[in-house]
């Protein structure tokens, strides 16, 4: 039999950033709300009125036990409403050149005609809407607060110069940008969509509108991108995010579920001396932080504070975002032989499909084969272009016999992907469990890999049996 084909390949953007915006401090401490540190934010703070005041001190507990050094980023407007503020990066010329390169070329996810029309779980109410043909913000807290009260409005995303028309390249561009956001949103149950569900419906909770434009309306110097805190859960109120950018889709992806992130009630994920975590490793096992600096690292994920130096206050991110989104994805397959699925074969070819969910979601498949050898790929789901790809989910295939005894791990090193290859077994019945797992070790100085945590979302199965 021949090798079963190995269809994973990662390309990485090794392109070295100026992360000068990147918030230095002292190892950081707790925020203490009756005697805030001096600065801008007490400043906004005292100067609200006493309801405003009181609507500030509780989102702020909300939060927890705040880093001092979050401070760079929050601000509080006139309503109390606290919003975060994301100046990601300060870029050089070398930098500013990276993060606005056009990726290669690649196929669409779907017809180019249906760009404004992917829904990542439709029929739930709950909706991340990305919007990218523009927007006019009226009558948010963001016009309360930065622009007296003015409406302002924001120019479709534009790649070509041609803001009145969305070329080819700029929709399957838009594809990849959804694409990669919806990864990061998949284990949980909401929607990430691209079609607009209207003025109504974004004004209900539960739904949260992205805005993806160049244009910025900020006075004070543009940030990445900026969002209320736990605006997902606002009634009446269509407060949407922004992610200000220009740069692949990779990168703008990124800045959108950062932002995003907030809106459930997130912070950042920095270390003892930064606001943001800027992430560690090359190649397909460099990773960072969502809610860090996110920025040209294929594995981004959702993290619990799993790595070297972190700040104390980092969050159970995953169950932050599920408890706003009141709930998980509703997990597809069994986690034991007793409830595998069971592996349909096309002759001597099987394939199938689903999700990790959480870190300990393990799912089984049954499947019957002759004597011989047997080989299974699993591959998980690769999003973006093929300049800037990368997945959530990091797979380890065990293959079982019909008693339970192990025939055989794969967890390839430096790569995502496992490939139980050319196994030789005997007639009869066979069980593929497949989890999500971590690599390396980082906790330690230098930190390397990540642990299972964030390793969630998609997968394939190909493989071949015996006749």
């Amino acid at each position: 039999m021949e090798r079963l084909p190995v269809f994973v390949a990662i390309a990485v953007a090794t392109i070295s950033l100026l992360f000068s915006n990147a918030t230095f401090s002292a190892p950081s401490k707790k925020v203490d709300i009756k005697n805030l540190p001096q600065g801008r934010f007490k400043q906004e703070f005292e100067s609200l009125p006493v309801l405003a005041r009181a609507r500030a001190e509780q989102a702020l507990a909300a939060m927890g036990d705040i880093p001092e050094k979050e401070l760079n980023s929050l601000s509080v407007g006139k309503a109390g409403d606290i919003a975060y503020a994301d100046y990601f990066i300060s870029m050089d010329d070398s930098a500013a050149e990276v993060l606005q390169a056009i990726p290669s070329e690649t196929e669409p996810l779907a017809p180019l005609g249906d760009t404004f029309k992917l829904h990542s779980k439709p029929g739930t109410s709950k909706v991340l809407f990305l919007d990218f043909d523009g927007h006019t913000t009226s009558k948010t807290p963001w016009n309360d607060n930065y622009t007296n009260g003015r409406s302002f409005k924001s120019e479709p995303f534009d790649r070509d110069g041609n803001p009145r028309k969305f070329s080819d390249s700029e929709r399957i561009m838009i594809q990849h940008i959804w694409q990669r956001v919806a990864e990061d949103f998949y284990p949980f149950d909401v929607n990430v969509t691209t079609e607009d569900p209207g003025k109504r419906e974004m004004s209900k909770a539960q739904r949260q509108r992205a805005v993806i434009s160049e244009t910025c309306w900020i006075d004070s110097g543009c940030p990445g991108g900026i969002g209320y805190l736990n605006s997902f859960t606002w009634i009446k109120k269509d407060a949407p995010v922004f992610a200000f950018v220009r740069m692949d889709d990779r990168n703008t992806a990124g800045v959108v579920s950062h932002e995003l992130g907030h809106t459930f009630g997130l912070y950042h994920a920095g270390t003892n001396s930064r606001e943001y975590y800027s992430g560690h490793g090359s190649g397909p096992l460099a990773w960072v932080p969502i809610m860090g600096l996110m920025y040209n690292r294929s594995m981004c994920q959702w993290t619990k504070g799993e790595y070297y130096n972190v700040d104390l206050w980092v969050q159970d991110e995953t169950a932050q975002v599920a408890s706003r989104a009141s709930g998980w994805r509703l997990d597809d397959h069994g986690d034991s032989p007793a409830s595998a699925t069971f592996l349909a074969a096309d002759g001597t070819n099987v394939m199938a499909s689903g999700f990790i969910g959480t870190q300990n979601d393990h799912d089984a498949f049954q499947f019957s084969t002759g004597a011989g050898t047997i080989s299974l790929l699993v591959d998980p789901y690769n999003a973006g272009s093929d300049l800037v790809n990368g997945a959530n989910l990091d797979v380890q295939a065990t293959l079982y016999d019909a008693a339970g005894n192990v025939i055989a791990v794969n967890n390839v090193p430096n790569a995502l992907y496992a490939l139980i290859d050319q196994v030789t077994v005997p007639a009869g019945t066979y069980y593929l469990e497949i989890t999500g797992v971590g690599a390396g070790d980082p906790l330690v100085n230098p930190p390397t890999g990540y642990t299972e945590y964030g390793s969630m979302g998609r997968y394939t199965v190909l493989g071949e049996l015996a006749q």
